[in-house]
């Protein structure tokens, strides 16, 4: 199946988020699923672990695209933060990967091997050495699944 290119990044981002920890500082005494927090109190949430949690996400450790098409199909999604903190260049990040995806797609097959699929861990989520293989289309593959 041929998958939008706006579902792979967005799965991409879910399933390997940018960054593992995105914290913020309270600003004034609050209480947050019943736990009470003092200002100035640094709290942090991990959009990988948000991602990853089987009670808000459907097969979460499954990569699956075609979950942006399925209504309610998504949980928590903060791939850029969230609210007033949302990373100011979210869209024009979403947007160039979704372009660059397209343009190495066009006409081709990729595939990915060499890989070991645990993500390393530092002040964002890096994939670990891989080898990304472009092989031109095959037309008669086209042609069979309708493209």
């Amino acid at each position: 199946m041929a998958w939008p290119v706006d579902w792979l990044v967005r799965e991409a981002a879910r399933y390997r988020p940018f960054v593992w920890m995105v914290g913020r500082r309270v600003p004034h005494r609050l209480e947050f699923g019943g736990l009470p927090f003092a200002a100035g109190t640094v709290l942090s949430v991990s959009p990988y672990l948000l991602h990853h949690d089987a009670q808000r996400w459907d097969r979460p450790r499954t990569f699956r695209p075609e979950r942006w098409s399925e209504p309610g199909g998504q949980g928590p999604y903060l791939p850029f933060s969230a609210g007033p903190f949302t990373c100011g260049g979210a869209s024009v990040a979403h947007d160039l990967a979704c372009e660059t995806v397209a343009a190495l797609s066009l006409d081709a097959r990729l595939s990915i091997g060499g890989a070991d699929a645990r993500p390393l861990v530092a002040g964002s989520v890096l994939p670990r050495r891989f080898v990304l293989r472009r092989a031109p289309e095959d037309p008669r593959v086209c042609a069979e699944e309708g493209r």
